[in-house]
């Protein structure tokens, strides 16, 4: 069990530290023996920092509306060789839907029916944040957020809006108390060939947390904690590593 909570949090946490990246560019080190020709090269790329998130899936209400929530705060540096790209971001989604019997007819003619999802509701927003709309303990003890995001609303009423959907501003204000025991989980992956030399590494650091959220928009409020439905929420602490030392032909 232990073992599976490790690999689904190091998973999550370096997606988490990876997001709303689009390009990285390498640093190439030319190394020389004895004053000649470059004989090798080296590319180095690091991302290291603090996150935390949550999730929450909260059964169908006495409207029969099932809702989906996700919220994700990070705040990384991503570095090339000596030049580093400090980021911090944030994604939050809200998805509603309701269950609706479809029927159909099989290649025998048989009928059959089964339940489909039916959207009511799916925002999504991101955006860069300030220091002052954040923070993320070095303990992983606790987290906070406390800003605003505008994205799309793509669904309306029950109606499928056209387009890129319909734009929506939403206050978020959120808590993370981190318990518990801090799980560690480490990667390391080397390979050789005539060409040169490839290194990839990975450590994360990870504590379980009790998360409290509102979302506050336009004609939408909802206020979120441990007893909200079903669950998940850690704050984390990750590195991850990529060296890559390739042989130069020289003749």
């Amino acid at each position: 069990m232990r073992s599976s909570i490790i690999a689904v949090v190091l998973g999550i946490g370096f997606a988490v530290l990876a997001s709303a990246v689009f390009a990285i560019q390498s640093f190439a080190v030319q190394a020389t023996s004895g004053g000649a020709s470059p004989t090798h090269q080296r590319y180095i790329d690091k991302v290291a920092g603090k996150g935390a998130w949550a999730d929450w899936y909260i059964d169908q209400d006495s409207n029969g509306i099932y809702t989906n929530v996700y919220v994700m705060v990070s705040d990384r540096t991503y570095r090339s060789g000596s030049i580093g790209y400090p980021t911090a971001v944030v994604e939050a989604s809200v998805y509603q839907y309701r269950l609706e019997q479809v029927c159909d007819v099989d290649e025998n003619g048989e009928e059959y029916c089964y339940d489909a999802e039916v959207p009511t509701y799916s925002f999504f927003g991101c955006k860069e944040l300030d220091k002052s709309e954040f923070s993320i303990s070095s303990s992983l003890s606790r987290a906070t957020l406390n800003t605003e995001v505008t994205g799309c609303n793509y669904y309306s009423g029950g109606n499928q809006t056209t387009g890129i959907g319909n734009e929506q501003t939403i206050s978020i204000h959120a808590t993370w108390t981190g318990f518990g025991e801090t799980f560690k989980g480490r990667d390391r992956y080397t390979t050789s060939d005539n060409y040169g030399r490839v290194t990839e590494y990975s450590i994360g650091f990870f504590k379980q947390a009790n998360a409290n959220a509102s979302f506050v928009g336009d004609g939408f409020s909802m206020n979120l904690d441990k007893e909200s439905g079903y669950g998940e929420a850690y704050i984390s602490k990750v590195q991850s590593g990529y060296f890559e030392r390739l042989k130069i032909d020289t003749n």
